[in-house]
């Protein structure tokens, strides 16, 4: 199955990679639609057990995540764009109840689109955006009384998030806030009782383009 979401995930990630690469003469608007953009983030969990067996939320078992992230995209028209993304997040690990967990480690990667409230003429770029995708979790052991257990393996798992931003446009630049609320399913457990949720977090994203 973890396959299977990986699989389709590059597919869909490689197919906004040449819809990017091969349109660049459908737009409507000016010809600087290419961007490439740099990203800061800040990321709380929101939901999703982390330990059934001792019912540990990911919020007490990771501390807020903080990450960066690198996009690609291109405005195929007024009102559309299609991106490509890869970051990297790191999430550390908390103590709760006697119990301390490994650091979290995510590296999502996806693929998606925006729609713009507002054409590129206009100073300020309001828009909502979607994005599908994958994510790339590392292992985590936690400890209690001195003995490691594994919670889960390295896991590839399916993401998923929706949101919306705002882009102030001060040519060639752009920068931009982005609210995005984002699903990632549940890490490849050992066994029961490492057994764990998949997860909501809220992505809070604060960056730069470069428009060409």
């Amino acid at each position: 199955m973890i396959e299977n979401c990986r699989t389709k995930s590059l597919w869909l990630i490689m197919f906004m990679s040449v819809l990017i690469m091969l349109s660049p003469n459908i737009s409507s608007a000016d010809d600087n639609n290419f961007y490439i953009g740099v990203t800061g983030q800040g990321t709380p969990f929101l939901t999703g057990n982390a330990d059934k067996q001792l019912d540990t939320m990911y919020k007490d078992a990771f501390g807020v995540g903080w990450g960066v992230g690198v996009e690609g995209g291109y405005r195929f028209a007024e009102f559309f764009s299609v991106q490509v993304g890869v970051g990297y997040e790191k999430y550390v690990g908390s103590t709760f109840e006697g119990r301390t967990f490994d650091d979290l480690n995510i590296i999502p990667i996806y693929g998606g689109g925006k729609f713009h409230i507002l054409t590129n003429k206009f100073l300020l770029d309001p828009y909502i955006r979607l994005d599908l995708g994958a994510a790339r979790l590392n292992s985590v052991e936690s400890t209690y009384n001195g003995l490691k257990y594994k919670n889960w393996n390295d896991s590839w798992t399916f993401l998923l998030d929706a949101g919306a931003g705002l882009e102030v446009h001060l040519e060639p630049v752009g920068l931009f806030i982005e609210v995005k609320g984002r699903y990632l399913g549940s890490p490849d457990a050992l066994s029961s009782l490492g057994d764990a949720d998949s997860s909501w977090t809220l992505p809070i994203n604060l960056g730069v383009r470069y428009y060409f």
